[in-house]
């Protein structure tokens, strides 16, 4: 059985998704995780959803509150304003029933249609993707992608705790530690029905969690970049001074060998203390 998971805050649009959602993934649960001040959660108990009320605030909230509630052995996410389109659900779980994948992605690029996403937006989420496909070795064109699907076995191995819109990163982020098969296929991205919820905060905040989630998993990636901005001036000090010596046989720039070593030394030394803590992070995970 699958489980698709619907977060909805006022969502007008919330019938015709759940309709497309019954003919194109027949005999699935479908959890509406609702925190509306409209009719919305009635709208779509009648449509023939099972409603669950979130549990704190935030698009991460939603969806780990949902998880909770799901029975599916596939877990399929999705908005709630038709910007998605629920009979792209048969492309993505195509991987996941050819033992092809454990999360799969949509790529709305790939569909992209006219006014569905501001320019700022496509810029955000370009720039985020680059940035985990460079830093965790990945290769996707939609990192921020809302319609996904992902085995329960999958998902059990995760450990989701981002409440907000970094809920997306963190997931694939979780996935590619823990070695999971990610795939992606193209999907339409359409004009929202009803009022958009994300702004630049949301984006600030998948950055930042982007960061933080680079030093929790590769502290050797945080430190080494510490370690080169004291290393690399340290050296360029120092050439100075070894010219100096090589030419004229004398060293008369004192600070600068004192500068030039403290920075060198610092750097060697932040080196290996991110090595340590590298090596310590990878015994805990195995245990």
């Amino acid at each position: 059985m699958n489980t698709v998971i619907i977060p909805t805050k006022n969502e007008p649009g919330i019938t015709k998704v759940i309709e497309l959602i019954k003919i194109t993934v027949p005999n699935a649960e479908i959890i509406v995780v609702d925190k509306s001040t409209d009719n919305t959660p009635t709208i779509a108990k009648k449509a023939g959803a099972k409603i669950v009320y979130q549990k704190g605030n935030g698009y991460g909230s939603a969806y780990i509150t949902g998880f909770n509630e799901a029975k599916g052995e596939t877990i399929l996410m999705i908005d709630g304003d038709m910007s998605y389109d629920p009979r792209d659900f048969k492309k993505i779980l195509k991987p996941i029933i050819n033992n092809e994948a454990d999360l799969v992605l949509g790529n709305r690029f790939a569909g992209l249609k006219k006014g569905s996403m501001k320019l700022t937006n496509k810029i955000g989420n370009k720039f985020l993707t680059r940035l985990l496909n460079k830093l965790y070795k990945i290769d996707i064109q939609d990192s921020q992608s809302g319609m996904r699907a992902i085995t329960k076995k999958a998902l059990e191995k995760l450990d989701l705790q981002e409440t907000g819109m970094p809920l997306a990163s963190e997931m694939l982020i979780e996935a590619v530690k823990k070695g999971l098969r990610i795939a992606e296929v193209p999907i339409s991205y359409n004009p929202r029905i009803g009022k958009a919820k994300q702004n630049v905060y949301n984006g600030l905040r998948i950055a930042s969690t982007t960061v933080r989630m680079i030093r929790d998993y590769n502290p050797l990636t945080t430190f080494s970049i510490i370690a080169s901005a004291m290393i690399v001036p340290g050296l360029i000090i120092g050439v100075d001074v070894v010219i100096q010596w090589l030419t004229q046989g004398i060293i008369t720039r004192i600070a600068s060998v004192v500068l030039s070593s403290m920075l060198i030394l610092t750097g060697v030394f932040t080196f290996m203390i991110g090595l340590m803590i590298d090596l310590i992070v990878k015994e805990v995970r195995k245990k």
